[in-house]
């Protein structure tokens, strides 16, 4: 699910799941975010992520973050959050790059 609130702010959400082989049971993702443009190349966002099981302890992340737009085809990202779990807690930083093949 994604919204445009405004010409600058966004907010979507993902809800879907998968078979573990390994432990024959479902896994379920989520995802929420915020997202704002700053300008036309950068943006900012927040967002919320995880997985939920009966066969595994649930993993809950928060992050935020900045993408760069550096053509139509490409984008840098950096973002930094935390792992919540119940038995510990971790900082992570994160980047990537996206590449968008529109000929394929």
């Amino acid at each position: 699910l994604s919204s445009s609130v405004s010409d600058r702010l966004s907010i979507s959400a993902n809800l879907g799941g998968f078979n573990d082989g390994s432990l024959g049971k479902i896994i379920y993702i989520y995802t929420g975010a915020i997202g704002l443009s700053l300008n036309d190349e950068l943006s900012t966002f927040i967002e919320v992520y995880g997985n939920f099981s009966s066969a595994i302890s649930p993993i809950h992340n928060f992050d935020g973050g900045f993408t760069y737009l550096l053509n139509d085809e490409l984008q840098l990202d950096l973002s930094a959050g935390k792992s919540v779990r119940a038995v510990s807690t971790s900082w992570f930083i994160s980047s990537g790059i996206s590449i968008r093949f529109s000929n394929i």
